[in-house]
């Protein structure tokens, strides 16, 4: 029978903080209102990542707890251990080893023949021709690097790394789909990062999307509220995405939108990207033009759904 070997690593490194990346390769953040993050991807196939909820789910296996709980008892800081709630059905849950060192750990999910291995191990650097998606996790900047002609094929190198203060996380996998490691470093549970002072008071009842709002309402409500100010649209980003990049509270100074037209939407990691085009009612200067079109990624937010990042292409590739 065909064994299919996979590995999902997330690994957690307390070292110096690494110095500055070259700007050709770092993750961009919209260090003003006509700034967003860029992708390399091309124009996605809706139907690609099905729902949340369809490909896995966050049952914990016995032997799954006991490794989690190994790696804390033996690390020197048990509050900046992080586990996925979420894996996909793929994954063996009952197969667990770990490796624990004074600064460092390592949780490996192994299965048996013709499944999914999950692997956590220490940071590699980027394979030769793999594309850069800056994106946000845990409130921080991230880079997700992947192959562009094989985000959903087993068998490629796909990875997430983000620092939270002097500790540097890893979420990879050379077997499953960039749509599922995107799902388990969204999904990690620990102590949250300190967030940074907020400079607005977010609306009791919130002023960009009620509680049962569509994605799509969401991404409308917000290209509306474009002029209105930024304590109007800092209702409609995640505030883990501010804590990350305030840059987006520029938006509310960008000059007011019309002609708004959804292009369709599709699921991304657990989150859905909707694509939408509009016109300002004047050149907001920069990059931007009198016409625009960009895909916002939208997700859970509390009690409601809001933006978590915005692209000026289609972030993830057609299988």
């Amino acid at each position: 029978m065909r064994v299919v070997a996979a590995l999902v690593a997330l690994t957690i490194a307390c070292a110096p903080p690494a110095t500055r990346e070259d700007p050709a390769t770092r993750p961009s953040v919209p260090a003003t209102a006509s700034a967003e993050r860029p992708t390399q991807a091309r124009e996605p196939v809706a139907s690609r990542s099905p729902a949340p909820t369809s490909r896995g789910d966050a049952t914990v296996d016995a032997s799954e707890r006991l490794a989690w709980d190994r790696v804390r008892a033996a690390f020197t800081t048990p509050s900046l251990v992080l586990a996925p709630t979420w894996l996909p059905f793929a994954a063996a849950r009952a197969s667990v080893t770990e490796t624990v060192a004074a600064d460092r750990y390592a949780v490996t999910y192994r299965a048996g023949t013709g499944t999914l291995v999950v692997r956590l191990m220490p940071v590699a650097p980027p394979q030769a021709g793999t594309s850069g998606l800056g994106l946000v996790v845990r409130g921080r900047p991230a880079i997700f690097t992947f192959d562009p002609s094989a985000f959903e094929r087993e068998g490629v190198l796909k990875q997430i790394s983000w620092s939270e203060g002097n500790a540097h996380y890893t979420v990879a996998s050379d077997a499953l789909s960039g749509d599922d490691v995107l799902r388990i470093a969204w999904s990690l549970a620990g102590e949250r990062p300190p967030a940074r002072p907020s400079p607005f008071t977010r609306p009791s009842g919130g002023s960009c999307s009620p509680p049962d709002a569509p994605h799509e309402s969401v991404v409308q409500r917000a290209l509306s509220l474009l002029g209105s100010g930024e304590a109007a649209i800092a209702d409609c980003f995640a505030l883990e995405t501010l804590d990350a990049e305030r840059g987006w509270l520029g938006w509310g100074r960008l000059p007011a939108a019309s002609d708004v037209v959804l292009h369709g939407s599709y699921w991304f990691g657990g989150r859905k990207v909707v694509s939408a085009a509009w016109r300002f009612a004047s050149d907001p200067g920069g990059a931007w033009g009198i016409a625009s079109h960009r895909f916002f990624l939208v997700g859970p937010d509390g009690d409601r759904l809001r933006i978590y990042d915005v692209w000026s292409g289609p972030p993830g590739l057609p299988r």
